[in-house]
């Protein structure tokens, strides 16, 4: 509210406009806060934070073309930044954009090696790109740091089966089950993996 009345008096400054849109933020009003970002950047273009912070309001209204254009903004500032080309990376991932997608990530996770997040965008995007093999590589070695992670278990289970490899996916997926037992996406695997070890018996000539 003391901001509000504040930016009633004038054009709000970039600081005004950048802890208004932190307090819409924290207040869960995406939208407004959105707001107070533009108008942040519209009197300092350059503002790496304030791009962040609107690229992830963006993204997690789902206005996925609106978060990239505020990813691309700060690729041009900031090329080598590794959380802006994880930001970057994310959202082309999610727009299907592969070959963007993938370079970017790569870089991200040079650049961060032991980050949990960085690593697991570039299994996705190999995974996306088909390239099962690098993708659990990747995985593997991130397990081997947090062997007791049931995410990972259940993303290289899921990966072991879009390779056709049913037993290591049932071990992940049941070791992923164990550890957080209320979780969905390693049943629906397992189902997938019953339903076509039914279908290869099924197929054997009798």
């Amino acid at each position: 509210a003391v901001l509000e009345r504040a930016k009633q008096s004038g054009p709000p400054s970039f600081d005004l406009a950048f802890n208004l849109g932190g307090a819409y933020l924290v207040q869960g009003d995406l939208a407004s806060a959105l707001d107070a970002y533009d108008q942040a950047l519209a009197q300092d273009a350059q503002s790496l934070p304030a791009l962040r912070q609107a690229a992830a309001i963006a993204e997690k209204r789902g206005e996925m073309e609106r978060s990239l254009s505020y990813w691309i903004r700060a690729r041009k500032i900031a090329g080598n930044d590794p959380s802006v080309l994880l930001g970057f990376g994310r959202v082309c991932l999610k727009m299907d954009l592969l070959e963007d997608a993938e370079p970017a990530l790569t870089k991200a996770a040079v650049l961060k090696p032991g980050d949990l997040p960085y690593q697991y965008a570039l299994a996705a995007a190999k995974v996306g790109k088909q390239q099962f093999e690098e993708a659990e590589a990747i995985l593997e070695a991130l397990l081997k740091t947090r062997p007791e992670d049931p995410h990972l278990l259940y993303a290289l289970g899921a990966v072991f089966y879009t390779q056709g490899k049913l037993g290591e996916a049932t071990t992940r997926l049941n070791e992923s089950l164990r550890r957080e037992p209320d979780q969905l996406a390693s049943r629906y695997y397992l189902a997938l993996i019953a339903r076509d070890a039914k279908s290869l018996r099924n197929a054997k000539p009798r």
